[in-house]
């Protein structure tokens, strides 16, 4: 373990936990993302909130999910061979706000509630062009023009499932551009992207503010590391730790939930622990209470 609990002079340690990917499909889907609420891998963040009553955590949500896994390889090529459908899109916008208004319901009660705040992810979730590295990087290639209508379009959605958000942007596949940083400027957006520098700071005049624990990955030393030398832990992770045949390691899951019970419990010792948001985090920075990297 990490030897910094009993001499860090930081009398304080400030919390926010994010999640990924979050929009209304369900397991009777590809996986459940949300759509299964309580039931689902929701669970996982009630029961951190069981035990951390004060726990914020900032839900990234995709306005208009459409994005699907490739088929592996051979089995792509041979649906082209064969003229079958190999698309890696839903068809049909079946994620779509719009189309879910019990869902958006149930989720507005519970951001009414105070423990979740809901970021913007992007607005499909998807790069159409096929020579793309990663196809969930949505604004790799875009124009400032393209990524403007898309942040517009996604606070249009939004806004018509009466679903109170804030002004954090975190960008699919972690493709953040000069096009899109200037997209997010004219909105008005702080960004939330990973980053070699841990704590928050100042890309093309925009506030980014990375992630820098994540619930899968990192040992529960890095965390009190990151705690000691910071005062900030953003641990992070998705919604789902499978989405059809991809696994994501840092998904909801048991395992995963205990690790960030754990890392809570040890750093509760010799810290005051102050959950927060995003956008708490992104107020202190611009008031110049926590000081940019």
């Amino acid at each position: 373990m990490t030897n910094c609990l009993g001499t860090s002079s930081r009398s304080y340690v400030l919390f926010n936990l994010s999640i990924d990917d979050v929009h209304p499909e369900s397991s009777k889907y590809l996986s459940d993302c949300g759509g299964d609420k309580e039931r689902g891998n929701f669970r996982f963040l009630l029961d951190l909130l069981n035990e951390f009553a004060d726990m914020k955590v900032t839900l990234f949500v995709t306005p208009n999910w459409v994005d699907k896994p490739n088929d592996a390889g051979v089995m792509r090529l041979a649906k082209k061979v064969l003229k079958l459908d190999y698309s890696n899109m839903w068809e049909d916008e079946p994620f779509k706000l719009s189309k879910h208004e019990e869902w958006c319901n149930w989720l507005s009660n519970y951001v009414d509630l105070g423990a979740f705040e809901l970021g913007v992810h992007g607005f499909n979730h998807h790069n159409a062009d096929e020579t793309a590295v990663n196809h969930s990087m949505e604004f790799v290639g875009l124009s400032y023009a393209e990524c403007l209508r898309r942040l517009r379009l996604s606070e249009e959605i939004l806004r018509d499932a009466d679903l109170r958000f804030s002004k954090v942007f975190r960008p699919p596949g972690w493709g953040a551009t000069y096009e899109l940083l200037k997209a997010l400027r004219e909105t008005g957006y702080a960004l939330s992207c990973r980053s070699i520098g841990l704590t928050p700071e100042v890309v093309q005049d925009v506030v980014n503010i990375p992630p820098n624990w994540n619930i899968g990955a990192d040992s529960i030393e890095r965390g009190v590391e990151i705690a000691c030398r910071y005062g900030i832990v953003t641990a992070y992770g998705h919604i789902t730790d499978s989405y059809g045949r991809e696994y994501l390691s840092d998904g909801l899951n048991e395992v995963n939930v205990l690790r960030t019970k754990a890392l809570l419990r040890v750093l509760t010792e010799p810290f005051n622990l102050v959950f927060v948001t995003l956008t708490d985090i992104l107020n202190l920075v611009l008031r110049g209470g926590h000081q940019l990297e």
